[in-house]
């Protein structure tokens, strides 16, 4: 009996019961390690008291198990190894990144998961997330680092307009970050180093897998996982997003050209950029890929996030008009994360339409974010688009879109991003 209790103190003392996140003491003794992390984001709610003044303590421990649910599926899609997590005391939290680089990007990204509203007893309550970002120095320990991300997240929480602040220190080594990633991506991308995965994707109607999205990862010795969106920032600082988009793309064509036989019917999905559009031969040198590679132009489907700034939206349409005269497949990604939807809706020739996973992680919780869904699924079905579904982790989530008419998803439920050689056999096993 005792040995029991001692065990459940000790569990009590490493997870928070209120947000299933690490307790304070956990983050503690996680910051006595030989080992820092990269970046440390410590999170703050402008304003939390007003929740418990309105809805009581039962209300603002509502409102903090939700913020520690979103916190938890917002860092289970972070490329790599998955982020330490903590809330350190009423209503702040800490996450501790492996890789410095991306904290900027996914702390814009968690101010705005969490800006949307939580709903209390029929109230939607809007909480006003602020952060502050350190970044690891090595002449410093844990206590010091702590000091810094919280001396930036004091500065935020008292900013009008600046809901992130960098620790001073972090902003005097951005210099010199951009021009190490720099340096360091032209080797990479000359020494073939940014890996490239594929996360399956399977059918609604009958769980067939009918393809796969090419994704990118760097593992920087320095800086640790680069991966999706945070890559792509690391690139933009040092110019090298076309160089980087091209070599993924056509790493993943020659990749895929080598599934064949029970795979050869697979679809293939690779992403471009705007400024992949903004080049005239974008059309002619994805067709050259497939070429030179023997891969089928009918599996191949090109995707434009649609975050993504198009200048000119005829000339883009045209380009996606040639490919899909040769038969190629147009999918607008990341629907309703950005302003330009039914612009690039109306003048895009799409095939498919994606829903972020951002819009279906909280299907199963807000009958708002279903309804929304549901018309979003409606008007792809009008206009003859079929609907992709990313972000599905449960089973609830995969049956609810199902309901809706969603056509196909990917996601945790049956795989993350694969390398190439697991890839196959997961696809071999998955269709057998």
């Amino acid at each position: 009996m005792n040995d029991r209790r001692e065990h459940k103190a000790a569990r009590d003392d490493e997870r928070d019961w209120i947000t299933g996140l690490a307790t304070g003491k956990a983050a503690r003794l996680r910051l006595e390690d030989a080992v820092l992390p990269g970046a440390m984001l410590l999170i703050g709610l402008a304003g939390f008291r007003n929740v418990n003044v309105s809805h009581g303590r039962d209300g603002g421990d509502r409102a903090l198990a939700d913020v520690g649910e979103r916190i938890r599926r917002f860092l289970r899609v972070i490329e790599g190894r998955p982020p330490f997590a903590a809330r350190t005391g009423g209503a702040e939290f800490l996450i501790a990144l492996d890789a410095a680089a991306s904290a900027p990007l996914v702390a814009r990204q968690l101010v705005a998961e969490l800006h949307r509203p939580v709903e209390i007893e029929g109230s939607a309550i809007h909480l006003s997330p602020r952060i502050g970002i350190a970044e690891k120095h090595d002449a410093e320990d844990g206590a010091a680092y702590m000091r810094r991300a919280r001396m930036a997240l004091e500065e935020a929480m008292r900013a009008d307009t600046r809901t992130i602040v960098q620790s001073e220190a972090g902003r005097l080594d951005e210099a010199l970050m951009d021009e190490t990633l720099g340096r360091h991506m032209r080797h990479a991308l000359d020494r073939g180093e940014i890996a490239i995965l594929f996360q399956p994707q399977f059918a609604l109607h009958d769980g067939r897998m009918t393809g796969a999205e090419a994704l990118a990862r760097w593992q920087h010795p320095e800086f640790g996982t680069l991966g999706g969106e945070a890559l792509f920032a690391a690139a933009a600082r040092s110019d090298f997003v076309l160089a980087l988009s091209r070599h993924i793309q056509e790493r993943a064509i020659d990749l895929a050209a080598s599934w064949g036989g029970a795979l050869q019917d697979l679809r293939l999905s690779i992403n471009v950029t705007a400024q992949d559009l903004a080049s005239p031969d974008m059309a002619d040198r994805l067709l050259g890929y497939l070429a030179d590679h023997g891969f089928r132009k009918d599996c191949l489907t090109v995707e434009i996030t649609e975050s993504a700034l198009i200048d000119d939206l005829e000339a883009a349409g045209q380009q996606f008009g040639r490919l899909r005269a040769e038969g190629l497949r147009i999918a607008l990604d990341d629907f309703g994360t950005g302003y330009s939807s039914l612009a690039y809706l109306s003048a895009l020739p799409l095939d498919y339409l994606k829903l972020d996973k951002r819009m279906t992680g909280e299907l199963q919780g807000s009958e708002r974010d279903r309804i929304v869904v549901r018309a979003i699924i409606a008007m792809a079905k009008a206009l003859g688009l079929e609907v992709i579904a990313e972000g599905i982790e449960s089973e609830g989530q995969r049956d609810l879109i199902a309901d809706e008419g969603c056509d196909y998803w990917q996601g945790f439920l049956r795989a993350g991003a694969l390398e190439p050689d697991a890839f196959r056999e997961f696809a071999l096993a998955a269709n057998r």
